[in-house]
């Protein structure tokens, strides 16, 4: 027994040492899970004030278009809100003033940044913000005096990113016309991307004279994409692009080879690209960017598909449920960012022409104009050439009755047709200079001097230019239509439509299709007039020739208002539903017709127009061969959006890389990882 009690009394002591050891343990435990609590929170805390400094800061960086001490002042602001002396410690947290930064091992980079406010631009534009605090322990110091505070680093980078749009917008407006003097007529010059007033002193290649548009001096507000916003070449293409189709130069056994991203296929239809991208105007496209361009030059990496007009709707739609418009808040609309373009759609292989205006005296020589053309990458690397030629606006065409007033200076002979020669014989070569074009060339003007005018009647007509393509693209040939001034004349009206080619499928194809066109009266003082003393006729719409396909075979029938009526008298201002029947269409064709506007102004000058209407049954099944070159960036403040239109003015100038800082005004700003560059 007395062994025993002896035993009991050993244990005992054992137990009251392992109690002591585990007491001291859960201590010291408890003291670590109370002061990594503290220290957590305090982290939490001073994470959400550099989260919200950083914001601040990259938005009013790129807003004040890198103002550093306002962007500064911005962060510092936010942090004195979040009242940085009332955390959840009670610590005192301070950080450097502008310009005294402090650095990881006094290693001054970006990236080592650990106390102050840093707006940025040397990676695209943004703003790192860092607080470095001393944490005091509250219980761990009692197990080891040497961890009285630990030490921690807060940080946060906002950084501009994406936001680029699936729309591109003409930069220049009328680029014939380069008088140096800003009057305000729709046909003067125009750099979009220049202020207003300030837009019209430079040259498409030189823009030396104009002052680039800023958030305080704006540019002058245009249709930026939409019905109103058509190409110079090209009637259904509204502006909108498929930012994931790119780089039209490459030809692999006959079949053309494009860069994709996003999981959209090369091959892609029109109608997949436009439902795919429609949410890109909500968020923005994800990238990647597109390259940095060069002066002058066509990069492949910046040709872009073109989607024709017949899917502006939904775009006009996602672009009224996203952004606000200066007319909705009458202060300041949304700025979005898009891509430049020149106002030519392309095709692969192929050219175009920007077709000029021709301004022609009822007696005497003409003056010459230029005609500048645009070679595909693959044109261009081939041996093909160009030859122009003119075309009277006959019905050669249109392949329709043609003229209808009996005064055209190309139909009447007022302007003689010269015969061509060489390779471009019959094709009236005499006329310009270095027909047909260069080998190898991927832009070229031509000089045309059309002759001298005899007895030639005033009015507004339209003669045709006509390029076609030799050996190895022989079956590129394109009609551009071309406006004539005679005499003086500048009373004119406007032909408008939302809509000027449809697409069907034989599936579902309704038994007609209508095309809505609007006689405006126009704007400024040569507007046609339907009211005053010198009142202007009505204009007559009439069918000139119904659609046809490239056979010049014609199985559809057309009307306006009801069948068997093709033509039509309206006062200017009006609109016209031209309808076309669609039995006997074939799948797999385009059918091409024109609608022709003829009014007399006061005194009896005759004003004609053309306006070219397409059907595409079952056109729309991949392979999209249309694109434009994307020639700079710009941002543009919304001022307005319709039904069909969206109007806007730029409020920067055009910058050819489109991570350019001057940009970020733009783009969206968001939380990146510190490691972003």
């Amino acid at each position: 027994m007395r062994r025993g009690r002896r035993s009991f009394a050993s244990e005992a002591g054992q137990s009251v040492v392992i109690v002591a050891l585990m007491f001291a343990i859960l201590m010291a435990g408890g003291a670590m899970a109370i002061d990594v609590g503290r220290f957590y929170a305090e982290r939490r805390f001073l994470q959400g004030a550099v989260d919200a400094a950083a914001l601040a800061c990259a938005r009013t960086y790129a807003r004040t278009q890198q103002d550093a001490a306002a962007a500064w002042s911005a962060a510092d602001e936010v942090l004195h809100d979040r009242n940085l002396k009332g955390n959840p410690l009670g610590l005192t947290v301070t950080y450097p003033p502008q310009g005294s930064e402090t650095y990881d091992d006094n290693v001054v980079a970006e990236q080592n940044l650990n106390g102050g406010i840093l707006p940025v631009s040397t990676s695209g534009l943004g703003c790192r913000v860092a607080i470095t605090v001393a944490v005091p322990t509250y219980l761990i110091k009692v197990v080891s005096p040497a961890l009285n505070v630990i030490g921690m680093t807060t940080r946060a980078y906002a950084k501009a990113k994406g936001g680029m749009l699936p729309s591109v917008v003409k930069r220049y407006e009328n680029a014939s016309d380069n008088d140096g003097v800003d009057n305000g007529s729709p046909n003067e010059f125009i750099d979009h991307t220049m202020a207003q007033n300030a837009d019209s002193s430079c040259t498409v290649s030189n823009p030396a004279g104009c002052t680039p548009a800023s958030l305080a001096n704006k540019g002058q507000e245009f249709v930026l994409f939409g019905a109103s916003q058509k190409a110079n070449n090209d009637s259904s293409f509204r502006g909108y692009i498929g930012l994931d189709i790119r780089d039209f130069s490459t030809e692999v056994g006959g079949a053309l080879q494009h860069d994709s991203y996003n999981g959209v296929a090369a091959d892609a239809s029109v109608n997949t690209l436009k439902d795919f991208e429609a949410q890109w105007i909500d968020k923005g496209y994800p990238g990647p960017d597109i390259c940095a361009v060069t002066p002058g030059d066509f990069k492949p990496c910046a040709q872009i598909a073109a989607i024709n007009g017949s899917s502006s709707g939904i775009f006009i739609d996602e672009y009224e449920r996203f952004f606000r418009s200066f007319a909705q808040t009458s202060s300041v609309g949304d700025i979005i960012l898009l891509q430049l373009y020149d106002g030519t759609v392309k095709k692969v292989p192929d050219f175009t022409m920007n077709p000029p205006t021709l301004t022609v005296p009822a007696s005497g020589s003409v003056p010459p104009v230029s005609v500048p053309y645009s070679m595909s990458t693959q044109f261009a690397a081939s041996a093909a050439q160009i030859c122009t030629e003119v075309i009277p606006d006959n019905g050669t065409v249109t392949n329709g009755g043609g003229d209808t007033t009996g005064r055209d200076p190309f139909v009447t002979g007022a302007i003689p047709l010269a015969a061509g020669t060489g390779l471009c014989t019959g094709r009236g070569a005499n006329t310009f200079a270095s027909n047909p074009t260069p080998v190898g060339a991927s832009t070229y003007g031509q000089t045309w001097s059309p002759g001298t005018a005899t007895a030639a009647q005033r009015g507004i007509y339209q003669v045709f230019l006509r390029g076609t393509a030799s050996e190895p693209y022989t079956s590129r040939v394109h009609s551009f239509p071309v406006k004539v001034f005679v005499g003086g004349q500048t009373r004119d009206y406007v032909t408008t439509a939302s809509v000027t080619q449809r697409s069907v499928s034989m599936a579902s194809l309704p038994a007609s299709v209508s095309f809505t066109a609007v006689v405006e009266t126009g704007t400024g003082s040569n507007k046609w007039r339907t009211s005053g003393s010198t009142l202007d006729g009505p204009v007559t719409v009439s069918w000139d020739s119904c659609p046809r396909d490239d056979t010049g075979v014609t199985v559809l029938t057309c009307y306006i208002g009801s069948p068997g009526i093709t033509s039509t008298s309206v006062t200017a201002g009006n609109t016209v539903s031209l309808t076309v029947s669609t039995s006997g269409v074939a799948t797999q064709r385009t059918y091409v017709g024109w609608v022709r506007t003829t009014g007399y102004s006061n005194g009896g000058y005759p004003v004609t127009h053309l306006w070219e209407v397409r059907l595409d049954v079952d056109q729309a099944t991949g392979g999209t061969t249309d694109y434009v070159d994307v020639i700079g960036y710009a941002a543009f403040e919304i001022t307005n959006i319709t039904s069909n239109d969206v109007y806007g003015r730029a409020v920067s100038g055009a910058y050819y890389d489109p991570n350019d800082p001057s940009l970020a005004i733009a783009k969206k700003i968001v939380l990146v990882p510190w490691e972003t560059p």
